[in-house]
């Protein structure tokens, strides 16, 4: 195995922590199978925009129609056209999320899992990994790389009940400096 793929491995690392850290802020619920497919599929189109060699606003770009579609299909899917969005499939998706926004503030931990939280910790995940892989592999910055997974679990830590939250805190370093380790040996 060659030194991208150890760093790819520990980038996925850190975000399934990250991701990991999510089950301190809601209840029993399906929100972990969207959005790890949604950070497969949105670091699949930034390794293949990269090996097209598409350059980085077009890859941000292609995320974002990724993410559109994705979210679409997913949790919208009465509303495509055969698979594709239809702008009554964007305004059930903004409903959803404005919805919990609006439910946030007598929310609290374990929070029940509403379509938009999951649609926003999807969101949030999808944009980690996109820019997880832009940062690490095209502009060489690890520290910026690592930033969207530090700020969703930092959130995750918040707002959580705060059981576990030590031994997470510890797996969630270790994942980080490993990532960091290797992508440094990487370079």
């Amino acid at each position: 195995m060659g030194s991208e793929a150890r760093t790819r491995l520990a980038l996925a690392g850190l975000l399934a922590i990250t991701l990991f850290g999510f089950y301190q802020v809601f209840g029993e619920g399906e929100y972990p199978g969207p959005a790890m497919l949604g950070m497969l599929l949105a670091a699949g189109l930034a390794i293949g925009a990269r090996r097209v060699g598409l350059g980085t606003v077009l890859t941000l770009v292609v995320s974002a129609v990724g993410l559109v579609l994705y979210l679409c299909f997913v949790f919208e899917t009465r509303f495509t056209l055969y698979g594709l969005p239809t702008p009554e499939a964007i305004r059930a998706l903004v409903r959803s999320v404005d919805h919990a926004i609006g439910k946030s503030s007598v929310d609290y931990a374990p929070v029940p899992v509403r379509v938009g939280y999951v649609i926003m910790i999807v969101s949030g995940m999808w944009a980690a990994a996109t820019v997880g892989e832009i940062a690490t592999f095209r502009w060489k910055r690890p520290l910026l790389a690592s930033v969207p997974s530090i700020a969703m679990f930092g959130a995750a830590m918040v707002l959580g009940t705060g059981q576990g939250a030590g031994a997470l805190v510890v797996l969630f370093l270790a994942a980080l400096l490993t990532f960091w380790g290797l992508e440094s040996s990487h370079r």
